[in-house]
């Protein structure tokens, strides 16, 4: 009996207890709403690199607040204007060098009863806004991801200034004398003998110099311009609408020019698109050109002369010249002086059958696929395509042993119907083959044609052949420069046209 009382005893007081924290559970109440996070920034903002963001939090907690972290940094907070408000400031930095892109910064609120709420803010980091106004003193090395504006004629000196792939320069577009077409100042670059200019593009992401509107003309800035040196590198680069002399915008320069004995440098993968008259112009030094092409010359696409203290003497391989709307008095190719050079594998592609020139009212156009000025001859042409000039295909003013013009395809030029080959002293009418000497007739494989298309798919704004035009001659039989190639024009085919993807067309189109 004894031991029954025990027993129910003890069930007794443990039922108490039970009761007893039962009642204590009571007492602490119902769970309160999770903490709420708010910002005072957008969920999404974009931030440049090289700078900050502060972003004041208000959090609403009213179980208290016992933990506020952003990416599990613990982050100070100090109690606001209620029991259950709690606030707090967190800054953001962007070193000038980070990456640009996504970061996300996740905020996390603790309350009072170890319940957890989340908060995402998303920052876009973007590159720097960066100004070239002033001379470039040191070594300078661009970025990609930022934005680069040329806002002054600037010159490189003492110094490499390097610029990688995907970089664009978009130069500053001043206004124009008021009533006229003439710019009050131009910007542009200038690379002077004691600097080096490294320039590494690539066919998915050129470097590209163009100017800063949505509305480009040629003319609205000056270009760039290498003056002497050598170990200058320009692959996969893009120079658009240049032309106007930073010194006097009434006068015109080349959107690239090479001046003053430019020595051993690489220039390989170079457009200019819409120069206001000369494309690419060399004076004196031996730098050599490949694949080259050069849109919309109103002037010579390709020009080469003498500086003040040498002539120029240098080559030229895969050069479209695609000029559908040349000027009066123009030439794709002049060689002037002194100059020699030796071409291979060039298209030129003009603009059709004589026309009215609209800048001389009653004259008709004068526009050549290539003329040779030079003192001393000094040239030579290999697998060769000219096609479409209204008025003569090659004019050589002056030859001697050991000029070239051979393998070559000349046809529909000089206004269709005119002589194949004429000397130079014949004034009427156009030629496709006007020559110094009736020597030229002989040179191995020149094919003449000033009515018909010799090759299919070569027409005006038309430059890759729907079949490769095999040679005989390879090119890369000049010398340790030339490429091998045993077929006519710059292009060989469709499959093998090194223009796509980097280059635009005569409309400013990119090439696909």
């Amino acid at each position: 009996m004894k031991n029954k009382l025990q027993i129910f005893s003890l069930l007794i007081a443990m039922a108490s207890m039970a009761i007893f924290v039962s009642c204590g559970d009571d007492d602490e109440g119902p769970l309160p709403p999770k903490a709420r996070i708010s910002l005072d920034v957008n969920d999404n903002i974009t931030l440049e690199r090289g700078s900050s963001v502060t972003v004041n939090l208000t959090v609403t907690a009213e179980g208290g607040l016992t933990s506020l972290t952003a990416n599990n940094d613990a982050v100070s907070f100090t109690e606001g204007t209620s029991d259950d408000e709690f606030l707090a400031v967190y800054q953001y930095s962007s070193a000038a060098t980070d990456a640009v892109g996504d970061v996300t910064v996740d905020f996390e609120a603790t309350d009072g009863r170890g319940q957890l709420t989340t908060k995402t803010l998303t920052i876009t980091v973007v590159g720097q806004q960066i100004v070239l106004s002033t001379d470039i003193t040191s070594d300078m090395t661009l970025d990609p991801d930022n934005s680069y504006t040329l806002e002054d004629s600037i010159d490189v000196e003492n110094a490499t200034l390097t610029i990688p792939a995907g970089t664009i320069i978009r130069a500053k577009v001043f206004d124009k004398i008021q009533g006229g077409d003439t710019y009050v100042k131009v910007a542009g670059i200038t690379v002077q003998p004691t600097a080096t200019i490294i320039i590494n593009g690539t066919a998915a992401d050129p470097v590209v110099f163009t100017p800063d509107t949505s509305n480009p003309e040629a003319g609205m800035w000056a270009g760039l311009e290498i003056k002497g040196g050598s170990g200058h590198v320009l692959n996969y680069v893009r120079i658009e609408y240049g032309g106007t002399e930073q010194g006097d915008p009434t006068a015109t320069k080349p959107s690239l020019y090479f001046d003053d004995n430019v020595g051993t440098s690489t220039v390989d993968y170079v457009q200019v698109h819409n120069p206001l008259e000369i494309g690419i112009r060399c004076d004196g030094g031996s730098v050599n050109l490949k694949h080259i092409v050069v849109t919309n010359a109103l002037s010579s696409a390709l020009r080469f002369d003498d500086s003040d203290t040498e002539s120029y003497s240098g080559n030229v391989q895969f050069a479209v010249l695609n000029n559908p709307q040349g000027n009066h008095g123009s030439r794709a190719i002049r060689v002037r002086d002194g100059a020699s050079v030796t071409f291979a594998n060039v298209t030129g592609v003009g603009s059709g059958n004589t026309f009215e020139d609209p800048d001389e009212p009653g004259s008709l156009s004068s526009f050549d696929f290539a003329r040779f000025e030079s003192s001393h001859g000094g040239y030579g042409f290999y697998n060769i395509i000219a096609a479409e000039y209204p008025e003569d295909g090659i004019r050589a003013q002056v030859y001697v042993e050991g000029d070239t013009i051979a393998h070559s395809y000349i046809f529909k030029i000089g206004g269709f119907g005119d002589d194949g080959i004429i000397p130079d002293g014949q004034t009427e009418g156009t030629t496709a083959l006007r020559q110094a000497a009736t020597r030229f007739a002989g040179n191995d494989g020149i094919n003449i044609d000033a009515d018909n298309t010799l090759i299919a798919g070569i027409g005006i704004n038309d430059f890759v052949p729907d079949a490769a035009q095999t040679s005989p001659y390879n090119s890369g039989d000049l010398g340790a420069f030339f490429d091998d190639a045993s077929y006519v024009g710059a292009v060989e085919n469709a499959a093998g046209d090194w223009t796509l993807g980097w280059t635009l067309n005569v409309d400013g189109s990119e090439r696909q």
